[in-house]
């Protein structure tokens, strides 16, 4: 079973940051923006630096799915909603980008 993937920016020095939505589908992913305005959750991570789900993963993704609407409706210029792209494309770009980071390590 496939499921949605979030990822939230590396700020730490404010609340309110990025977070993406990963939803896929049988062959494209669709990627949306937003700022979670829950104080209590803003700040948190939904996983470790080392890949493992974070102890706030599960409150995270929670809240993402009773309030997706609301996050993927909520106006705000520095976000973006329901950006679909091709599953193989958006995987393999991600790929390289590990690759390209691993590099400058």
């Amino acid at each position: 079973m496939e499921q949605v993937a979030l990822l939230r920016s590396g700020v730490e020095s404010q609340l309110e940051v990025p977070y993406f939505l990963f939803e896929p589908s049988a062959s494209s992913i669709t990627v949306s923006c937003f700022l979670i305005p829950d104080r209590s959750l803003g700040w948190r991570f939904p996983s470790n630096p080392d890949g493992s789900d974070s102890a706030d993963a599960a409150a995270l993704y929670d809240y993402v799915r009773v309030n997706r609407q609301a996050l993927l409706t909520a106006d705000s210029p520095d976000t973006f909603r329901e950006l679909a792209t091709p599953r193989e494309d958006l995987l393999l770009s991600i790929a390289a980008e590990l690759v390209r980071a691993a590099r400058r390590l």
